[in-house]
């Protein structure tokens, strides 16, 4: 996963499949918070991507306090 996340270093931050795949690496590095920073990024790039993290276990408790953050926003 180091390795991975060195890779990514060199690709285009501005793209939402690099953040997001950057996303699943920091989750799986235990680096929670700033894996929601880059899952955020990436869904605010693609929205679709949202839909796309409810599908990847690393990333699901992610989305799923993100969730809970926009529930309690609105009520």
């Amino acid at each position: 996963n180091h390795t991975a996340l060195d890779v990514m270093e060199g690709l285009d931050g501005d793209d939402p499949r690099v953040c997001y795949l950057r996303a699943v690496i920091l989750a799986r590095l235990g680096m929670e918070e700033d894996a929601a920073r880059y899952l955020e990024l990436s869904i605010a790039l693609q929205p679709s991507m949202e839909h796309r993290a409810n599908l990847d276990p690393e990333l699901y408790e992610i989305v799923q306090n993100r969730n809970k953050l926009k529930k309690d926003y609105y009520e």
